[in-house]
């Protein structure tokens, strides 16, 4: 098992057990992530594409309100 491989272990194995049954995981072509997660909730998608927009505005905005909790600490 390569670099990446443990690194997407490590990552599936904190995602909490009710999300894991819950949600669609919606990653790039990565073969790591296609071995983790379960064929029917796993849905491969390339950046040409331009679906991954949606959640790369919503990983902002995240960020963004979670940094200005932060400073506000």
């Amino acid at each position: 098992m390569g670099e990446k491989e443990k690194n997407a272990q490590i990552f599936y194995e904190a995602i909490p057990s009710f999300f894991l049954k819950k949600s669609l995981f919606f990653t790039g072509y990565r073969r790591s992530y296609a071995t983790l997660i379960a064929r029917e909730k796993h849905f491969a998608i390339g950046k040409g594409s331009g679906l991954t927009a949606y959640i790369e505005r919503f990983n902002c905005t995240l960020r963004q309100r979670y940094s200005k909790l932060v400073k506000k600490l």
